[in-house]
């Protein structure tokens, strides 16, 4: 076990290391969310808990009358004298609903008649004015009260001889405050917890996210290697037969014209090479679809070109179209690829055999299917063969001037174009490629 989360320890400290600004973004993104949702949270739960008792103390506040009665109603009370201190006089512990009464000054009168006046007075406290009309939080030795001051400008006196200036109302809110000191106390271990956590989701994301861009990478350092090497061959091989023709200065052209071939030869794989290798590209960048109209004599002309090509080489091509409307279709793309398909047909099939190409159009989809029945494709190659610069057999499809390039364009173009393109076999020998559009 402490094996297991060693590795796991070690497995974290390098993906931090290799992903250290990934992983910092996707951390600060997170913590400034978790900072913004805990203030919301807090503030929502502060207000919502606090609500019912603002609506009493603004209940209250719309009969000022009323409330006068009552402040100047209550039993009688006696403050202490300047001889008997209140240090004698046990603190102030009263929970319910307050209210007390002030003069222009800020000085309170209802003191003989409310305990919470009382309580005011004795403390020598006077209102502050600058805070009439809003609802404040304020604390009497240590009692939390929830509290509204509001102007009085009917002439209306007590019994003290005041004049009633501003009224004042307090809610004692002691089991809200510790209702909210738990709330908020909860919410920020949970957010804590949450924003913890997120250290590891942040890792995780910034995984998946550079996944991409590293797989990007290899794909393309393995595609400038393998480019460079398959263009080193054939510029080694031009280099060597050159220097032949040096050695003999006075052989005449015949005399030299197999290296001479030899040379041409290795400059026409270096042609469909680059040229392949800017068509993949464009493939990688954005791919252009441009549709037209298209009806079975597009098919036709492309197949009757291909029955050429396959006598020049001593085999067979047989056909087949079942396109009654006509389509949209990229015709220059659609041609790349029943090309490719059709050139790595006649490149693997031995002499006098057979390549069959079929356009079958069904609803909204069409299928082009060509089929050979050269030696086939064993299963473990069946799913590589879309990948760039791989050959079944290096040795033999080198020869036949394969460069691993075409299907994988081919796979490249139809992705492009929404559609699939699979392999199977071809009983009971050969290969059949079936490309699947959506129309």
């Amino acid at each position: 076990m402490k094996l297991i989360f060693l590795k796991i320890k070690q497995s974290l400290i390098r993906t931090i290391k290799g992903e250290r600004r990934s992983i910092l973004h996707f951390f600060l993104a997170f913590t400034g969310l978790f900072l913004i949702l805990t203030a919301i949270i807090l503030r929502v739960s502060y207000v919502g808990m606090y609500s019912s008792t603002d609506q009493e103390l603004r209940a209250q506040a719309s009969d000022p009358v009323g409330a006068i009665a009552r402040a100047t109603s209550s039993i009688s009370y006696e403050l202490p004298s300047d001889d008997n201190s209140s240090k004698g006089r046990p603190p102030f512990r009263e929970f319910g609903s307050f209210v007390v009464l002030y003069d222009s000054d800020g000085t309170v009168l209802n003191y003989d008649r409310d305990s919470m006046a009382a309580a005011l007075k004795t403390a020598g406290t006077k209102m502050n004015q600058n805070f009439v009309g809003e609802i404040g939080l304020t604390h009497l030795e240590s009692e939390p009260y929830r509290t509204l001051i509001i102007p009085f400008s009917a002439q209306q006196f007590i019994s003290n001889g005041g004049k009633v200036a501003y009224i004042q109302f307090f809610q004692s809110v002691g089991q809200i405050q510790d209702g909210v000191a738990s709330t908020t106390r909860t919410i920020r271990i949970t957010m804590f917890a949450f924003w913890f956590l997120s250290l590891f989701v942040s890792i995780y994301l910034s995984r998946v996210s550079q996944r991409p861009l590293e797989i990007a990478l290899e794909r393309q350092k393995a595609f400038v290697s393998n480019a460079s090497h398959e263009l080193r061959t054939p510029l080694a091989i031009m280099q060597n037969r050159l220097q032949l023709l040096f050695q003999h200065p006075n052989a005449t052209i015949i005399d030299e014209s197999e290296n001479i071939s030899a040379s041409l030869n290795e400059v026409r794989n270096m042609r469909v090479l680059t040229g392949t290798l800017l068509d993949m590209a464009k493939s990688d960048g954005s791919v252009n679809i441009q549709p037209s109209e298209t009806d079975e004599t597009f098919f036709k002309e492309i197949f009757e070109n291909f029955e050429i090509l396959a006598e020049q080489h001593g085999k067979i091509f047989t056909s087949s179209i079942k396109f009654e409307e006509s389509a949209q279709l990229d015709q220059s793309l659609i041609k790349q690829v029943l090309t490719i398909l059709f050139d790595n047909a006649s490149k693997y099939t031995r002499s006098a055999g057979e390549i069959h190409a079929e356009v079958l159009k069904q609803r909204n989809e069409l299928q082009l299917i060509v089929t050979d029945n050269g030696p086939g494709i064993s299963n473990h190659d069946k799913k590589k063969i879309f990948d760039r610069f791989y050959r079944v057999d290096e040795a033999r499809t080198r020869g036949k001037g394969g460069l691993g390039l075409g299907l994988s364009l081919a796979n490249e173009i139809v992705r492009a174009m929404k559609g699939k393109i699979t392999v199977e076999d071809n009983k009971p020998q050969g290969t059949t490629f079936i490309v699947k559009l959506k129309l």
